[in-house]
């Protein structure tokens, strides 16, 4: 059933499909659950989780978040793009198809809630250069045996 859902969703709803079932899979806030019972399953951290493992789940978080507003914003080809946090700095790589997705990329990037800092490493595709992963070497037919 899950599947035959992702399969109707957009292929940016399927990033954050996907990223959002990996937060929940990652098991966050099972180990509350498990000692308190199901009103316990919240993900705020307990008290012997140690700050590190707070903001890397903040950051996990706060990444998801950048992604689900990147894929919202029309004017972004949020695909072309990978987002990486640490200690609540967003560093975007990947490619822009022109200056003004790359710098409306790091606007919304900033405008998301927790971010303190935002490093656009986008690269602007040139007119005419090959997709991403494209050989550049031209395709020459084969010739057919000589007789």
């Amino acid at each position: 059933m899950v599947l035959r859902l992702l399969r109707r969703l957009s292929d940016a709803s399927r990033l954050v499909a996907a990223a959002l079932a990996f937060t929940a899979a990652s098991g966050v806030g099972s180990i509350a659950a498990d000692e308190a019972g199901p009103a316990a399953a919240v993900d705020a951290p307990s008290a012997t989780t140690p700050s590190t493992e707070i903001r890397k789940e903040h950051d996990v978080d706060l990444g998801t978040a950048v992604s689900q507003a990147l894929a919202d914003d029309r004017r972004v080809q949020a695909l072309n793009m990978k987002i990486a946090v640490r200690n609540g700095v967003v560093t975007l790589t990947g490619r822009a198809n022109d200056a003004d997705e790359k710098r409306v990329a790091e606007e919304v990037a900033r405008r998301v809630a927790g971010v303190r800092d935002v490093e656009n490493q986008l690269v602007v595709a040139e007119p005419g250069a090959p997709a991403p992963g494209a050989s550049v070497i031209p395709e020459v037919p084969s010739q057919p045996p000589a007789r």
